[in-house]
């Protein structure tokens, strides 16, 4: 799990970058932050992205990512991680 640029500064785009691996067909790859969720997308590979996360609040930002398979199976990264909003 990747985000890039951090800090970000306000209003800025981040990119937010995940590997996501399964047996079976891949459903879903999201970002949750800070209890919102932002769909990922397929860049490649194994490799999900998203850069639709809002940075108007200044403030450190925890996410998760959060992914299913075909059959429902869900799983979700170990622990919190972060960026920072800077002014």
């Amino acid at each position: 799990i990747q985000d890039s640029p951090d800090p970000v500064t306000r209003n800025n785009p981040i990119t937010i970058t995940a590997s996501v691996t399964d047996q079976l067909a891949i459903s879903f790859v999201r970002v949750q932050v800070n209890s919102t969720n932002y769909s990922m997308s397929n860049i490649g590979g194994n490799t999900y992205q998203t850069i639709s996360v809002p940075t108007a609040s200044q403030g450190v930002y925890n996410y998760i990512i959060i992914a299913a398979d075909s059959n429902g199976n869900r799983a979700t990264s170990a622990a919190n991680t972060t960026f920072t909003v800077v002014p």
